[in-house]
């Protein structure tokens, strides 16, 4: 008579039984692409309702503290990933598994895997729960909180990567790629409403602005360090210079701001702001009319100086004393 052994005994037995399994190759690779082809057949629905399943349970175990110090312990072990490292060299050694690994024709995309990808995304787009799954696990990304180290780390990796000039034109060209594909007019409006709600904030606009201005370093430009000069030494301390994007109003930095009076002081050059001299077409509220109507709208007043009026420095000075309700003190002068 047998004598029936435990649970324990018996998915101790089990384990190592699975485990010789595995260890043969061909009974390996047997099965991993029996799970390729039933995971091909299983419907987008499907697919998504198994992943929600695996998360929800991933997040139960993960919930538990002993569980979370048992795996901690497991993925920091030396060996292990001693073991990992040895694994991929050998993987990436290997010719056959080159080509799975490697994407197709090199570094890039063939149209036709592209075309391929495209329809598929598509199709699985239309289902309503996968389409809830991706956004769900975006929203998630978007609140995930990370360590200062790790934060640290990427940043480092960041730098590194675009340190190197080969890199750096690589991304950049991906990214004018990127840009010159033509939208649908779906997408530009969902972009100019995402946009409108950004600038909308003035914390978002004005870090913004400072970014672009500090990334460019045009500020101060040369006519404006010579209307600074001006403006220390007929009205000193009335005027601050903000053109690095310190201030925004409207959509606008303006150059130089008098917060206690809601005055401005525009430096423009005529290639850029005079549409009789510009190079190109520019918008109408970049010339001086347009950007005083805009100020306007904000309370402000604004004078305007051009770069070529520098060259007669006392009409400079009328000019601003005029615009500060000073003419005395330049009658005096």
């Amino acid at each position: 008579m047998k004598e029936k052994t435990s649970s324990t005994e018996y998915r101790e037995q089990e384990k190592k039984r699975g485990k010789e399994l595995w260890a043969d190759e061909e009974m390996r690779s047997n099965i991993i692409n029996k799970m390729h082809e039933g995971h091909k057949k299983m419907s987008c629905k499907a697919k998504a309702a198994m992943i929600q399943k695996r998360t929800e349970s991933l997040k139960k175990k993960w919930a538990d503290p002993d569980y979370r110090a048992k795996m901690s312990i497991v993925h920091n072990n030396e060996e292990r990933k001693q073991k990992a490292r040895e694994k991929a060299i050998l993987q990436w050694q290997n010719p056959e598994k080159l080509k799975k690994l490697r994407k197709p024709n090199g570094s890039k995309r063939s149209d036709e895997w592209k075309t391929e990808r495209s329809k598929k995304m598509a199709e699985k787009w239309k289902d309503p729960a996968y389409r809830k799954l991706v956004m769900e696990k975006r929203e998630l990304s978007k609140h995930k909180q990370y360590t200062p180290e790790r934060s640290e780390k990427i940043s480092r990796k960041i730098k590194e990567r675009w340190a190197d000039p080969e890199k750096r034109k690589k991304i950049a060209n991906a990214i004018t790629i990127a840009n010159s594909k033509p939208k649908s007019e779906e997408t530009k409006s969902k972009l100019r409403e995402a946009n409108k709600k950004l600038w909308a904030n003035p914390e978002f606009r004005i870090k913004t602005v400072s970014r672009i201005l500090n990334g460019l370093m045009m500020s101060p430009t040369k006519p404006e360090i010579a209307v600074q000069k001006i403006l220390e030494q007929i009205v000193p301390n009335k005027y601050k210079y903000v053109g690095d994007g310190t201030v925004v109003i409207g959509k606008y930095c303006p150059d130089f701001i008098d917060e206690n009076n809601k005055k401005i002081i525009e430096v423009f050059g005529r290639v850029f702001h005079d549409p009789t001299k510009c190079f190109k077409d520019i918008s109408y509220y970049r010339t001086e009319q347009g950007r005083r109507e805009a100020f306007q709208k904000c309370g402000y007043k604004l004078l305007v100086i051009w770069d070529d009026e520098l060259h007669d420095g006392k009409n400079v000075v009328a000019k601003i004393l005029a615009f500060t309700n000073m003419e005395e003190l330049f009658v005096s002068r």
